[in-house]
């Protein structure tokens, strides 16, 4: 059923990235004059960043999110200090407090949610009241590339996670420095990456790279009214992101213990696992 899902899904945007070529609208640039990637860039799309998630995967994104949040080993007695890195607008924190709820170890769980966009962050800040868990996420502006960013809150965490936002670290390497020194030493410590990635094998990898090569910006600057330069970088940032295998290769020269990658969905969605 999944495989017929995402086969089905794969058909579909690839016709609607050919349809709709036609209808590109070719943009002046960054006219915010936000640097790519940085959090300012995401401030001005971050009105739109959800509804342009759901649309460009198809509704598919929360999906991916909860595969990650089913790797996490979250005790039900043992203290948790949990750190969710470019969190935006805080899915997956909510979905880990959910999961924290049902085990019932609220008391004994931190979950600090952090991002270099403020604006990314009021929209997190919304849906946290909504889900009552104003009292378990601490919302955070920061930057992952510095260790002092990660350890504001004085503590070194034992879960970590990343959703979609380590291919817009403008220094990927130093950013997994500072992961690493946030980081417990030990071996029941996880850092969790959840990324795209460019699609180099498998029948349907064609198919895939023409949805990330032209649905993914044009579609998402549908939905966010415009913003062309923006989505051209969301999509030139899976394109040159490392393969699987080489990101291993880049968390393990960091220090992490463990690594592998897990393919969630044809190549496309890949879960990246670490031990502390």
């Amino acid at each position: 059923m999944a495989e017929s899902h995402g086969i089905c899904w794969l058909v579909a945007v690839a016709a609607l990235a050919v349809s709709l070529l036609i209808f590109r609208r070719t943009g002046d640039g960054d006219a915010s004059g936000a640097a790519l990637g940085s959090g300012l860039m995401f401030d001005n799309i971050a009105p739109f960043y959800d509804l342009a998630n759901k649309f460009m995967s198809l509704n598919m994104d929360q999906s991916w999110r909860r595969v990650l949040v089913d790797e996490l080993e979250l005790s039900r007695t043992e203290p948790l200090n949990i750190l969710d890195i470019a969190t935006g607008t805080g899915d997956v924190s909510i979905l880990m407090a959910k999961k924290v709820r049902q085990l019932g170890n609220e008391a004994k769980t931190s979950i600090v949610a952090l991002d270099p966009s403020p604006r990314m962050l009021d929209f997190a800040r919304v849906k946290r009241s909504a889900e009552g868990f104003d009292n378990l996420i601490t919302l955070q502006v920061g930057n992952a590339e510095e260790a002092e960013d990660l350890l504001q809150s004085g503590k070194l965490f034992n879960k970590m996670t990343i959703s979609f936002g380590i291919r817009n670290f403008s220094n990927r390497q130093k950013a997994l420095s500072a992961m690493r020194q946030a980081l417990k030493h030990s071996h029941s410590s996880q850092l969790l990456i959840l990324e795209f990635a460019n699609p180099e094998r498998g029948p349907l990898a064609p198919l895939a790279r023409l949805f990330l090569q032209y649905a993914v910006p044009l579609l998402g600057s549908l939905v966010a009214g415009g913003h062309n330069a923006e989505y051209d970088h969301l999509r030139d940032s899976i394109l040159n992101f490392p393969s699987p295998e080489n990101f291993v290769a880049e968390m393990a020269d960091a220090g992490f213990k463990d690594c592998q990658a897990k393919n969630v969905f044809f190549d496309v969605v890949y879960l990246f696992a670490c031990r502390g």
